[in-house]
């Protein structure tokens, strides 16, 4: 099988395995995924690949590892995401949809990992590239984070224009998110718990 075949193989396979895991939470299919993913790293050979071959497959191990770190809670293994996600924005096109995802996904995983280290550092990127989503079309999800952000720095620092952006944020989220959409009570309990 061609590299270029057997990684969109690898692609496909991993978007598989997150799905699995996210309906099962059973993480077997995702830890494969990982040892196929070293496996095609250590032989080379994917430099030679076309940009859109390594997005996805960059995009794919990214998640790959962060659906580790939530099974085991490595803290290796959001660095190894965040590594996967930005060798992924290296061929990325500013402005198009993959770098709408991108950068959602580069702020998730900052908050992961604030969460795990309290390094104000990855706080205050989160917070600026929640910023710079919420003009995009995923402005309410964007406001929603940048929220919740907001109010995880009001607790490290005591700043309370933090407190108060956040709150507004996430009521701003909340009237401007459909009533079906999976992370409306997420945010609306975030709220409540704003006071």
């Amino acid at each position: 099988m061609r590299l270029d075949d057997f990684l969109q193989h690898f692609v496909n396979a991993a978007a598989a395995a997150d799905r699995r895991y996210v309906r099962t939470q059973d993480p077997r299919d995702v830890l494969a995924g990982i040892t196929v993913w070293e496996s095609l790293v250590d032989g080379g050979g994917l430099e030679e690949l076309p940009a859109s071959m390594l997005i996805e497959a960059n995009l794919a191990a990214s998640m790959l590892y962060t659906r580790r770190h939530e099974v085991h809670r490595s803290e290796e293994d959001l660095d190894r995401a965040l590594r996967w996600l930005d060798e992924a924005r290296a061929y990325i096109v500013p402005g198009s949809f993959a770098d709408l995802q991108a950068r959602m996904s580069l702020a998730a995983m900052l908050m992961m990992r604030f969460r795990a280290r309290h390094g104000a550092h990855d706080l205050d990127r989160a917070i600026s590239v929640w910023t710079g989503l919420m003009d995009t079309e995923a402005g309410p999800l964007a406001a929603a984070n940048l929220g919740r952000a907001l109010l995880a720095r009001h607790a490290t620092t005591g700043d309370i224009a933090d407190r108060r952006e956040g709150r507004r944020l996430l009521g701003m989220a909340t009237a401007e998110m459909p009533a079906d959409h999976p992370a409306r009570a997420d945010v609306e309990l975030a709220l409540r718990a704003a006071g």
